[in-house]
């Protein structure tokens, strides 16, 4: 048994005797290379532009990342980013997905572009996406990234939901232990 414990060529000569005479030699080489472990490596993380003004009309705001892997980025499992308001992550939220800009599976710059709306909410606004993983399964980072840019927006967008003014019964009370009762609700 032999374990290699660097990257190498390794060469094994056999040679028996039985006494008398000696074989001819039995040659094997061996070529060992070192294991890929480590999951695609991110970097070059760009949003264009790092303000947009939506007072007037929706604008669009591309995101760009460089990703590298030794054995492979896996193209069919590439994570989708997300885009939002970062005090309002539930209500402002925008799905996306990447597409190859160009390069490789070994070395890619991805780019995805989202339209944010007209009136949008102001403020600091974050695009994340969870890890990339590379064809042997291994994954970038165990959380995920992000960057932040900038949306303006004039102070009459309106980013907040319906407000109720008045509800009202009548009648406030019925008898239905006899027959079904006609109630109107207005609001």
């Amino acid at each position: 048994t032999f374990t290699a414990d660097a990257s190498g060529l390794y060469v094994a000569k056999l040679i028996v005797n039985d006494g008398k005479a000696s074989s001819a030699d039995a040659t094997v080489t061996v070529s060992a290379s070192a294991v890929d472990t480590s999951g695609p490596s991110v970097s070059a993380i760009t949003v264009n532009p790092t303000t947009v003004d939506v007072s007037q009309a929706s604008q669009l705001v591309t995101t760009t990342v460089t990703v590298t892997d030794a054995t492979g980025i896996n193209l069919n499992a590439l994570p989708n980013p997300y885009w939002y308001n970062s005090a309002d992550i539930g209500g402002t939220r925008i799905d996306s997905k990447w597409v190859l800009a160009s390069g490789d599976a070994k070395h890619a710059t991805f780019s995805s572009t989202v339209t944010i709306p007209a009136g949008a909410k102001a403020g600091s606004w974050t695009v994340g996406w969870t890890a990339f993983r590379d064809t042997l399964g291994y994954t970038s980072t165990n959380g995920g990234y992000e960057k932040s840019f900038t949306v303006q927006s004039n102070e009459l967008s309106d980013t907040s939901g319906p407000t109720m003014s008045a509800i009202t019964v009548n009648p406030t009370s019925v008898d239905v232990s006899q027959t079904s009762q006609l109630v109107t609700t207005t609001v």
